[in-house]
């Protein structure tokens, strides 16, 4: 009786020990991180969600829990431990020994365009024989961009070819010293600067560089949103935030700077979006970034079409106006606009049965964008 007394009173001194030490030691060297392998996509696209466990220390952890929220606008593969209702809340379950390392991946489809932030990582470890459970939260900082989707009907390239080649003549043309096309002869009004002394020399007649004129052209994109339109048909309102960003892209692959604005309310600051002129793949990467953060969804009022474009339509430059709402005072507007002599074109989406009534004075500023097709 007296031994099993103290081989008790042994397990419980070993029991209490171990509990103390892992009550000490449980956090220490252990790291779980959730991130996605890349910080932007498309929308359509997959992206890869990766979940990574590392415990740095000579301790075994026999149950460690993880759990954390996503979008549910991103739809993953495989939902076995996943639950999707305002969000997409995933729980899964680890046993890690010493100095492990354990890394998951899962998949998953980027359903509509946004700014997501991934939310904190909540871990619960258990001790040993199950007892108690411990926990704590780990602070995520990454943050994820879907851009919108491209308009791929071809029309809009030829409308772009059309917008240009109206501007083009009504703009001075420069030589641009970045595109040369060939060597000439030299005439009585070139400039020395002009001369190619090395084919001078080869050929014992002077000749000049030849650069292809271009025109100093810039864009700027409006994108205006009326709150009835968004509330009503965000489907439309969503086709339209695409056809800013493939206008932006046909015109920046035409070396033409761009600039973009909207009334539209950032999702992260509540504030209105504006990118300015600029051109090149990273400034595409600004507009993809601002049209991202569009939030339709916020119970705040749109800027007024009055203030938005008596603002917004100033300087010599060419406007494209994008908005589906056909409202008397939006028209009133870009007549106004118009009549100032601002180069404004008004690109309308609308489905194939809408009757469009545009005023007289627009007409020949108007082009019609039907979305019925890529809509489905």
């Amino acid at each position: 009786m007296q031994q099993v007394i103290v081989a008790y009173l042994l397990f419980a001194v070993f029991y209490l020990l171990i509990q103390w030490v892992f009550g000490k030691k449980w956090d220490k060297g252990l790291d779980v991180r959730v991130y996605c392998e890349r910080d932007c996509a498309y929308e359509g696209d997959t992206l890869i969600l990766v979940e990574e466990v590392a415990n740095q220390k000579a301790m075994l952890l026999p149950a460690v829990k993880v759990k954390f929220a996503t979008s549910k606008e991103w739809k993953f593969k495989e939902e076995s431990s996943g639950i999707t209702s305002d969000q997409y809340y995933r729980n899964d379950l680890f046993s890690i020994g010493m100095y492990e390392r354990i890394k998951r991946s899962f998949s998953f489809t980027c359903n509509k365009r946004g700014y997501y932030a991934l939310g904190d990582v909540d871990v619960f470890v258990s001790s040993y024989f199950y007892s108690r459970e411990y926990v704590m939260r780990k602070k995520q900082q990454q943050s994820i961009y879907v851009f919108p989707k491209r308009v791929q009907a071809p029309v809009i390239s030829m409308c772009v070819k059309q917008m240009l080649g109206q501007t083009l003549a009504k703009r001075k043309l420069y030589e641009d010293p970045f595109m040369f096309q060939g060597i000439r002869d030299y005439q009585n009004y070139d400039s020395m600067g002009k001369i190619n002394w090395k084919s001078s020399a080869k050929t014992g007649e002077l000749k000049v560089n030849c650069y292809a004129h271009t025109a100093e052209q810039e864009v700027k994109l409006l994108l205006y949103f009326d709150k009835i339109n968004a509330e009503i048909d965000r489907t439309m309102e969503e086709y339209a935030i695409s056809l800013v960003a493939t206008l932006a892209e046909c015109f920046l692959e035409r070396h033409i700077v761009v600039a973009m604005v909207t009334n539209g309310l950032d999702i992260a600051n509540d504030g209105s979006i504006c990118v300015g002129a600029g051109a090149g793949s990273q400034h595409m990467r600004q507009i993809d970034e601002g049209l991202a953060r569009i939030d339709l969804h916020k119970n705040l009022p749109f800027e007024s079409e009055k203030s938005f474009f008596q603002r917004e339509l100033k300087g010599d430059k060419m406007y494209v106006v994008i908005t589906t709402s056909r409202t008397v005072g939006v028209q009133k507007s870009l007549i106004e606009e118009a009549a100032k002599g601002s180069d404004l074109v008004w690109m309308v989406p609308h489905y194939a049965m809408d009757q469009l009534q545009i005023a007289s004075e627009l007409q020949d500023k108007v082009i019609e964008i039907i979305a019925d097709e890529e809509l489905g």
